[in-house]
């Protein structure tokens, strides 16, 4: 893990993940409604950022 290429590419990875759990969790939500009330119950920033990776990841 010294390696310099091998640690940019894990933190590449990682925030690859990053972004493809939050379009799963928006796709999860819009396809089940009782998802989506528990997805509103939660705290506004979270949602926030849940919902500006998604669009992030489509532009």
């Amino acid at each position: 893990m010294d390696n310099q290429y091998m640690q940019e590419n894990l933190y590449l990875m990682l925030f690859y993940s990053y972004l493809m759990t939050n379009i799963m969790i928006k796709n999860i939500v819009n396809k089940f409604p009782e998802v989506a009330q528990r997805f509103e119950s939660i705290d506004e920033k979270t949602r926030y950022e849940v919902d500006f990776n998604y669009e992030l990841s489509f532009k």
